[in-house]
């Protein structure tokens, strides 16, 4: 049967490939730009994407474990904010989601571009129905110290995510793989929506649901039959044999002692990190769509870290109710992938961040200065606080609209201008740079929430992103030219 990789199909004679055009260390011309033209979401755009079979498996098993982990994550926050009710702790929580992205990203991306894919995916997915089940240790030990307890989940947390820095680049790197250029834009909106209708599911449905309903044990069991069934359902791709890679030799030899193939294996990892970081550097699109990715990354972890903390202390609500912050968001986003494609045919796609980044810090700003507005006009009456929750809603689903106008256009250019060879690689670089810029602001902005409160936390980071959006527009204007509409008869 056909690996992974042929399913690819080459592109047009006409165009250059995008593999060839990210070699190039020059900026890319209008041609080259006009690869990722918008293409509108429609049902004719869809129909090629839902006849290829491959694609379908993956879309299908990310799906299902994109759930499985969403409701694992809504069960760690709540976990963590009822054991504490500490900002900081929640902050400790996830930045173990990003301990070892820092660790492991570049080599876990040498890994998977030298890998089968479908074994690769197949293989963490059960590591990760593994790892989930460490969480029974919570139940078993519960009258452990607090201190313990809370330790054990971060350690739990910390294992899972270890696997996932293995299976979130090979994901990526498997989707262009059966994926025409062509439909990139398409992809990646329809994924886009698909993700947050799976994390709207998961994190805020499915999770406080069944938790509120069944208890932590049989959540638990659920999430690890999801697993089991995402696993299930990649088996269904091809086999293939693995990949030598680019030089035909892969991490391991079969000739020398164990130790020299421990060191070639070591020699191969560093060159292979080495030449991708290279190719960032010299590529300016990919360089600052990974800045850009990085930094919504960040903001979003950020808010994440706060979120169930501004629904407690601000709002009122009980720690497992922290959805009324995290689902308007959630219900904004999906509105925004519906909308990315016909403003991003208006808007050069950097000015569109641009702005898209200033909106974003003004509403953190309003929802930070909410609750200290309405208390000053009603301080006492109940509709002061009905309208701090109502309030609060509409700009967290406002705040949810801006994060695709930022993630859709800068996954497409990474697509188009990456190498497939270097898809595994590229895109764990990513989420390497994307860890290490959240690790610090989660951390400090889970302290000062504790220490200042949770509207002044918010209120800073607000002015923080209009600031980067105010860089990004007088500093950066020039780096990524937009193509300009092609003339009749122009040649492509």
């Amino acid at each position: 049967m056909p690996h992974l990789r042929t399913l690819r199909p080459p592109p047009p004679a006409a165009v250059p490939s995008p593999a060839a055009s990210c070699r190039a260390p020059v900026w890319p011309g209008r041609s080259e730009w006009l690869l990722m033209s918008v293409v509108p979401l429609t049902r004719r755009n869809i129909g090629p994407l839902l006849q290829n079979r491959n694609f379908l498996i993956l879309w299908g098993a990310q799906g299902i474990s994109q759930v499985g982990q969403n409701m694992l994550n809504y069960l760690v926050i709540v976990l963590v904010e009822q054991l504490t009710g500490s900002s900081t702790q929640t902050g400790l929580a996830i930045l173990s989601f990003l301990i070892p992205g820092v660790l492991l990203s570049g080599i876990a991306g040498v890994i998977v571009d030298r890998s089968d894919k479908r074994t690769l995916l197949i293989t963490t997915t059960l590591f990760r129905a593994a790892t989930a089940s460490a969480y029974f240790v919570y139940l078993l030990r519960h009258d452990w110290p607090v201190g313990v307890l809370v330790l054990v989940i971060d350690l739990a947390t910390l294992l899972r995510t270890c696997v996932n820095q293995f299976f979130w680049p090979a994901e990526n790197a498997a989707i262009p793989l059966v994926v025409p250029s062509e439909h990139f834009f398409v992809v990646n909106t329809l994924l886009g929506i698909s993700t947050n209708i799976f994390t709207v599911l998961g994190f805020l449905l499915l999770g406080p649901f069944l938790l509120k309903l069944f208890g932590t044990r049989t959540v638990l069991g659920i999430i690890i039959v999801l697993y089991l069934a995402a696993a299930a359902m990649l088996a269904l791709l091809p086999r293939r044999s693995p990949t030598l890679g680019r030089n035909g030799n892969g991490l391991r030899s079969r000739n020398g002692s164990p130790r020299e193939m421990f060191a070639q294996a070591i020699r191969v990892l560093r060159s292979e990190v080495h030449e991708s970081w290279r190719l960032i550097r010299r590529d300016r699109a990919i360089t600052v769509s990974i800045v850009y990715s990085s930094v919504i990354q960040a903001l979003t972890l950020m808010v994440g870290t706060l979120a169930p903390g501004y629904a407690v202390r601000v709002l009122g609500e009980r720690p497992e109710d922290a959805f009324v912050v995290i689902l308007p968001a959630g219900l904004g986003m999906f509105l925004g992938f519906l909308l990315v494609g016909p403003a991003s045919s208006r808007h050069r796609w950097q000015q569109l961040i641009n702005r898209t980044m200033l909106l974003c810090g003004v509403v953190l700003l309003a929802l930070a200065g909410t609750p200290l507005v309405a208390r000053l006009n009603a301080p006492a009456l109940p509709q002061g606080a009905r309208a701090v929750l109502w309030m609060s809603i509409a700009w967290s689903f406002l705040l949810g609209v801006t994060n695709p106008f930022i993630t859709v256009p800068t996954q497409t250019v990474l697509q188009h201008r990456t190498p497939a060879e270097a898809y595994g690689r590229i895109f764990a670089n990513r989420q390497l740079l994307a860890n290490i810029a959240s690790i610090f602001p989660i951390l400090l902005a889970g302290a000062m929430a504790d220490l200042l409160g949770i509207v002044w936390v918010l209120g800073g980071i607000g002015c923080l992103t209009i600031a980067l959006s105010a860089f990004g527009t007088l500093y950066l204007k020039p780096v990524v030219p937009h193509p300009e509409p092609e003339r009749e008869g122009a040649a492509p």
